[in-house]
């Protein structure tokens, strides 16, 4: 089973795009070496992550990142539902419109993410939710 974790946190200071860029150059080369994968998505100040792996290594770098000051994390779901990494080539990507995606797919994913972004989070279950999305980005990504 894999280990995935999704968390909203919102930034307590502005980041450029440079500076998330190498954000996500640091969480790569971090991550390749705990065997993490997943994504960076940031858009009006708020962070959304997912990340996965085989192993227990999504709670133990959870935990790191509830230490880190550059955010506060306020809505987090873990779950190990999948039985395959969803994002096996990408120890930790940012996503923007500048993938190379069509304006359709860019579309599509920027929706879903937002959704996400956008949920009540008054709602009690938002596992099976939140599940249906990270595979329809999956989806997105891998059929393009």
């Amino acid at each position: 089973m894999v280990n995935s974790i999704v968390y909203l946190s919102k930034a307590n200071r502005e980041f450029t795009e440079q500076e998330l860029q190498a954000l996500c150059a640091d969480f790569a080369t971090k991550n390749k070496l705990l065997n993490i994968t997943g994504f960076l998505y940031f858009k009006n100040g708020m962070f959304l992550q997912y990340i996965e792996s085989s192993d227990d290594a999504v709670q133990t770098l959870l935990k790191t990142l509830k230490k880190d000051d550059r955010h506060t994390i306020y809505f987090e779901c873990s779950f190990n539902t999948f039985s395959t990494i969803c994002f096996p080539s990408w120890q930790m990507n940012w996503l923007t419109l500048n993938l190379g995606f069509n304006q359709s797919n860019q579309q599509l994913l920027l929706n879903t993410i937002q959704f996400i972004v956008n949920m009540d989070l008054s709602e009690g279950n938002h596992l099976e939710t939140i599940k249906n999305l990270v595979l329809r980005v999956r989806d997105t990504i891998y059929c393009l």
